[in-house]
């Protein structure tokens, strides 16, 4: 299921694009069918970012995936994480091939990222990522804030992977006691959500951190749509945000500076010949 901040009808793309406008599409992880409060929230949220020459189209994974089960029940399994990865990785060489301009992996689970990179020509923006690396010109130390120590040991990976460690405090998480039915209730009643990060951040910022993450996208739509924007004297980050605008720059940056990721160790990319051979051979579409 996907959701559109805006539309434009098919024949219209190519002279769209000739005129400036960016298309990017934000993959979430989550079902939007389990979570329309979160697609909703998404879309207002990238309305209030861009003017006409952006156009976001949010997409979820199927429902049929999980089986019933949210995501926090299935990505701390890596066999199971792997089936979900394989999805969203297919998205992002589809994107490609209907016009998007850039894809943004809309997951702190980061699924995928370098064979995302590898797949394609178009920038792959990643949350934790582009969260990281934004932070770092703002504030020497940050922290991220989690939803439990599941996710905290996952994130911290991440940091690892991306070598953040000496500009992070560390992850700080809420105590588990919120999932994501829990968060997409909070989007309408979100006192005891915000009490808690408010709470946890408090930890953080008292540690050292000037700056603090919400290490999770339904969380971040929570702190963003309420105005929490500073506690204390230290930053709150809109983590959704950032990786919107970081996502434009880069596609700005490709169109004007010819800025591409380095192909001759970084992300090696296969041949044309040699990728439809393997989908084929795979049961993939090759068109």
């Amino acid at each position: 299921m996907s959701a559109k901040t805006s539309s434009l009808p098919r024949s219209q793309h190519g002279a769209a694009q000739r005129a400036g406008v960016i298309r990017m599409r934000y993959q979430s992880t989550t079902s939007f069918d389990d979570l329309p409060g979160y697609a909703a929230a998404l879309r207002a949220h990238a309305r209030a970012i861009f003017g006409k020459d952006v156009e976001v189209e949010f997409c979820g994974l199927p429902a049929a995936i999980y089986g019933g089960a949210m995501p926090g029940e299935v990505l701390g399994y890596h066999y199971l994480k792997h089936m979900v990865q394989d999805a969203a990785l297919e998205a992002c060489y589809q994107s490609e091939r209907s016009g998007i301009d850039a894809f943004i992996i809309g997951s702190f689970s980061e699924p995928l990222l370098k064979a995302s990179r590898s797949a394609v020509d178009i920038p792959v923006m990643s949350l934790p990522e582009s969260a990281l690396l934004i932070g770092c010109s703002l504030a020497d130390r940050c922290a991220l804030i989690t939803l439990s120590p599941g996710q905290t040991k996952r994130v911290t990976e991440i940091v690892d992977r991306h070598g953040m460690q000496s500009r992070t405090i560390g992850c700080f998480d809420m105590g588990g006691q919120f999932g994501e039915a829990a968060l997409e209730a909070a989007l309408s009643s979100p006192d005891k959500v915000l009490a808690a990060f408010t709470e946890t951040a408090r930890r953080a910022i008292a540690a050292g951190a000037d700056l603090v993450i919400p290490a999770e996208g339904v969380l971040n739509e929570v702190v963003y749509a309420n105005g929490l924007r500073r506690i204390g004297k230290a930053t709150v980050m809109d983590c959704v945000g950032v990786v919107l605008m970081h996502a434009e720059m880069m596609v700005r940056a490709r169109r004007v500076l010819g800025l591409e990721v380095g192909r001759e160790w970084s992300y090696p990319k296969a041949s044309p010949e040699l990728v439809k051979t393997l989908r084929r051979g795979t049961g993939r579409a090759t068109t």
